[in-house]
């Protein structure tokens, strides 16, 4: 499957050039500290202190590719981390036309997860594998996750987590992937007790229904949480994954290991913010679950052949770029109760939720709540202004919008930030 390069996009996006708001200070959030060693509670990815988190971030494609390492650099951290990236998740390709797993791919997991850790971000460390079989590399995977799972254990990562079957295949059935899972899971278990562990579904972790109609016993792994894989592309599975994906939130933790606002197939330059957006809410407590699902965007870097310059001050963006740092950072308040299956997200500075809408999608009412004086306008998606007012602190608005996707724009002395309302 040829992959498409994601390039870096300006850091300041729709903030005016000499005014920043202070919920974008995201480089100095410490998410390891406050969150701890993540955990389950019920269905629900949640700090230590079993607070419910959604971690967020970008995917990596195959860091033992030859040049990868050229595009996953400190500044390349740097930049997720500014960007709004609490997560970023190391994939490793067993082998292709111009790499394979060996022990250097372990001594690279290593310095990108120390890379990580540096900047409080928590580290996926996953084994893609497109269009073999699973079995054909299974050993290959035990002696990895057993080298990492242990070495993690040992020098006190608890920021690791496991995707042992990312990406997959299409003749793989779920009882295939649950007997693969089920070979890692024990040394991963055994190895790091506690850990996050990420089991892949049929047909490129598309049909989470199945692992929902028979999840793995968990009583057999009593000491590992394990979540179960979705992968989804915005022009491609708004009806089908995105539906599986809903449904199965009502009986089994997920969690989205790869997403993409284009075409599954990579073909074409078509971009379905409308989508997009509607997934994200799906994801954002809009499930049959009621779960905050943790994510990863399609993708840091292409397949190896062509790498995008990294650093904030370089100008080479594109639309999917553009869309994924416009979103990557919102964050909802817990301004509803908690009846309304809102869940505060724990930990963050005061400064990152100073801007918030919620509920967030909304059938009606909603609060925007923004530092001081500020004047909150909204715009439909022809660009047309639908609603004004003057507002300070928390302002409710009841108007009478119809159903669709709008920007609300909160503009006050310290700058402009455009957040984007769902009302259904």
């Amino acid at each position: 499957m040829k992959k498409r390069l994601l390039p870096v996009v300006p850091l300041l996006l729709s903030l005016s050039a000499n005014a920043t708001l202070s919920d974008n200070d995201f480089f100095s959030n410490d998410y390891v500290k406050e969150w701890g060693r993540l955990k389950l509670v019920d269905n629900q990815l949640s700090s230590e202190k079993e607070k419910a988190i959604q971690l967020k971030g970008w995917t990596t494609y195959g860091i033992n590719k030859n040049g990868a390492i050229d595009n996953l650099t400190d500044e390349d951290f740097d930049a997720m981390k500014t960007w709004g990236a609490n997560v970023v998740r190391l994939s490793v390709i067993p082998k292709d036309a111009d790499c394979e797993y060996t022990a250097t791919t372990d001594s690279l997991l290593k310095v990108l997860i120390e890379r990580a850790s540096q900047r409080k971000m928590y580290a996926i460390v996953n084994w893609n594998i497109i269009y073999e079989d699973y079995a054909k590399h299974q050993e290959k995977a035990k002696t990895m996750f057993g080298n990492i799972s242990k070495w993690a254990a040992e020098t006190g990562h608890k920021n690791v987590l496991y995707d042992i079957a990312g990406a997959g295949n299409i003749t793989a059935s779920w009882n295939d992937l649950k007997k693969y899972a089920e070979e890692l899971l024990p040394i991963i278990e055994e190895n790091d007790p506690g850990a996050m562990v990420i089991v892949g579904t049929p047909n490129f972790n598309h049909y989470t229904n199945l692992a929902a109609e028979s999840p793995i016993v968990g009583t057999k792994y009593p000491n590992i949480g394990i979540l179960y894989s979705c992968q989804f592309y915005a022009c491609t599975h708004i009806n089908t994954v995105d539906a599986y994906m809903r449904s199965a939130a009502a009986t089994i933790p997920l969690f989205v290991s790869e997403w993409g606002s284009m075409r599954m197939d990579l073909e074409g330059d078509e971009l379905c913010a409308e989508n997009s957006d509607l997934f994200l809410s799906h994801l954002n407590r809009d499930n049959d679950g009621k779960q905050l699902i943790s994510w990863r965007y399609w993708v840091w870097g292409d397949d190896g052949v062509e790498f995008a310059e990294t650093g904030t001050t370089k100008d080479n963006t594109s639309p999917y770029g553009e869309y994924i740092l416009n979103v990557i950072g919102d964050k909802q308040k817990d301004c509803c109760n908690q009846e309304e299956g809102t869940v505060t997200q724990e930990g963050l500075t005061e400064s990152t939720k100073a801007i918030n809408i919620c509920p967030n999608p909304t059938s009606g009412k909603f609060t925007v709540s923004a530092e001081g004086p500020s004047r909150i306008d909204i715009y439909n998606l022809m660009g047309e202004k639908v609603y004004s007012q003057e507002a300070k602190g928390e302002t409710e608005i009841d108007q009478q919008l119809t159903n669709g996707i709008y920007t609300v724009r909160i503009t006050n002395e310290r700058g402009e930030k455009s957040l984007m309302l769902i009302k259904k």
